[in-house]
């Protein structure tokens, strides 16, 4: 019996109990009566103790569907693969269009979202090609229904809030916040791999999909958090106007290291000096940062050996802060943003409902040909701008 169906019988059961006490309200219960409350009772007992089991089956049933921190995966009890395998196992059985093979290691009703540990392989290349996540704080949700509480103003300290007499009330400070809510954006890419390919060489062909399709969503990904486009906020521009810091280079072409320096001081007085951070830099000037050199000795000035070669390999890091390469900057021209400093938690990316992939098979059918269509949704914006340096060429 179903669990409707037994909440029903329950309620049918417990309205004829009561229609036979009312019955014999005031006066004994005949010796028919007494049998046949007695047998309601012993069936509303056995109802009820079902009930509780059904109803712990339902929930744990829930429970392994439900999403968990906006990534898709469950543990299935029909077929059991080990974790590592999970991830392979969907993929190629999207490949071969296996629908039964898909349900059983994807979640609910759509096999299209992938597993877990598939999702947590495709972030893993998005991540190591995408400075913008790299220095971000990245957070996965279920919904786009986001909202971020990102500090408004700064608090400062007058006169009146130094030093107090015996007695005196304490100064009021109260720090303003406001609300965002994050424009969630899809990203998407689409491979066409013959059905040779997927027929005869299934020995690796998964990895080549994955790769091919995270770097390409990574390429796009990093433009748009760069850049700002579609609504989003950029990490490479210039926020001065609104409680951000910008330097203004001294060359149209190149940044040096004593600019990116005077970026990262200049938050001392707001007090973003002191929590770690990360900077970002142009492909386009990376150049110039690294080759600059000692004017007296002609030493590598990002080179900790004595020598002034860079054969020992140079350190991506300027007074301990790591500096990351984009390719996601604009053109290299003058007035344009081609660095900037991110202190930590600064700058959110909120990834939502994990990673969706979709076999289309008659598209290029005359071509021998099946399309993966994958799209990921996502949004970046910044939460403190007072902790962001825009570093502007001449």
């Amino acid at each position: 019996m179903k669990l409707h169906e037994m909440r029903e019988r329950e309620t049918k059961l417990f309205k004829d109990l009561q229609s036979v006490l009312d019955g014999a309200e005031g006066r004994s219960l005949t010796i028919e009566e007494s049998e046949q409350v007695e047998k309601m009772n012993a069936e509303a007992d056995e109802i009820q103790s079902d009930l509780r089991s059904e109803s712990a089956r339902e929930a744990a049933r829930l429970r392994l569907e439900s999403p968990a921190t906006g990534v898709v995966g469950r543990a299935d009890s029909d077929t059991v693969y080990p974790t590592e395998e999970r991830g392979k196992v969907w993929l190629r059985a999207m490949l071969k269009g296996d629908d039964v093979a898909m349900r059983n290691v994807s979640v609910g009703d759509d096999p299209s979202m992938v597993p877990e540990e598939l999702y947590g392989r495709f972030i893993e290349i998005m991540n190591r090609l995408s400075a913008a996540r790299q220095v971000s704080l990245v957070s996965q949700f279920g919904s786009s229904d986001i909202k971020y509480s990102a500090q408004a103003a700064q608090i400062s300290i007058t006169a009146s809030g130094g030093n107090l007499d015996e007695g005196d009330t304490f100064t009021s400070l109260t720090p303003t916040s406001e609300a965002i809510s994050p424009t969630v954006i899809k990203f998407g890419i689409q491979t066409n791999i013959t059905t040779e390919i997927i027929n005869d060489s299934l020995f690796n062909v998964e990895q080549i999909v994955l790769d091919q399709q995270a770097e390409a969503i990574a390429f796009a990904y990093e433009q748009t958090m760069m850049q700002g486009l579609n609504d989003q906020d950029g990490l490479l521009t210039d926020q001065s106007s609104d409680g951000g810091t910008n330097i203004d280079c001294a060359s149209a072409s190149a940044i040096t290291p004593n600019e990116l320096i005077e970026g990262l001081a200049g938050l001392a007085s707001g007090g973003y000096f002191g929590r770690p951070g990360a900077f970002v830099v142009s492909g386009n000037v990376i150049g110039s940062l690294l080759s600059a050199q000692d004017s007296s000795t002609g030493r590598l000035i990002l080179q900790p050996q004595a020598q002034s070669t860079a054969a020992a390999g140079v350190p991506f890091t300027v007074f301990g802060r790591p500096v990351h390469v984009t390719s996601g900057a604009v053109t290299l021209a003058s007035s344009t943003v081609q660095a900037c400093y991110i202190a930590d938690s600064c700058f959110g990316i909120s990834d939502v409902q994990g990673l969706r992939m979709v076999r289309d098979p008659y598209t290029d059918a005359h071509k021998g040909e099946v399309r993966v269509l994958t799209d990921m949704r996502s949004a970046g914006n910044f939460l403190q701008k007072r902790g962001h340096v825009s570093f502007t060429t001449a």
